[in-house]
């Protein structure tokens, strides 16, 4: 049975591993990149909109 402490590590790592898919898109040529930007924003707004509701509830 592993431990807090293995468990801890590794979701920090797998964490760490899926913040570099924004590195993947900043190496993409700007063709590509300016037909994926408005996705990315309008992912990224949604989910800062979904926070901020999720915190305003009581």
């Amino acid at each position: 049975m592993p431990s807090v402490w293995t468990n801890t590590i590794l979701s920090v790592i797998i964490v760490s591993l899926i913040s570099l898919i924004g590195v993947f898109f900043l190496s993409l040529k700007e063709k590509k990149l300016n037909k994926i930007l408005h996705l990315l924003v309008s992912f990224a707004t949604g989910a800062l909109f979904g926070d901020v509701f999720i915190h305003l509830m009581p």
